[in-house]
């Protein structure tokens, strides 16, 4: 049975790993998601980000990718399991054996760690 990469506190993705928990913060910093203070305080994290699912929900993962898809000179592909984003000559790219989720996640997570460093 393949253990699903998206269930456990850390993305495991064919060499390399992230936390959901940072993955889903930077998701939420990009669309600009405002924030529940009082989850927050409550979670004692900056965002509630076990109520957070753009590491598993397809329409969420679509938000992050109709965003990415508006920037200016920003090209994403998704073909089967493979996924690459483009922007301004840089190429991020995510592929799975199993799951075109897991491709679209891995490629998603590179590029925003790029774009947060270079916005």
């Amino acid at each position: 049975m393949i253990r699903k990469f998206y269930e456990y506190g850390e993305l495991h993705t064919g060499g390399e790993s992230f936390s959901i928990a940072d993955y889903n913060k930077r998701c939420a910093e990009f669309l600009n998601l405002p924030r529940n203070d009082e989850v927050a305080i409550y979670k004692m994290s900056e965002y509630p980000y076990d109520f957070l699912k753009f590491h598993s929900d397809w329409n969420w993962i679509m938000e992050v990718v109709d965003a990415i898809d508006k920037i200016q000179h920003t090209q994403l592909d998704i073909l089967g399991k493979y996924c690459r984003i483009s922007s301004k000559g840089i190429d991020f790219q995510g592929s799975s054996k199993e799951d075109k989720k897991e491709a679209v996640v891995k490629a998603i997570n590179q590029f925003l760690i790029w774009y947060n460093e270079n916005k």
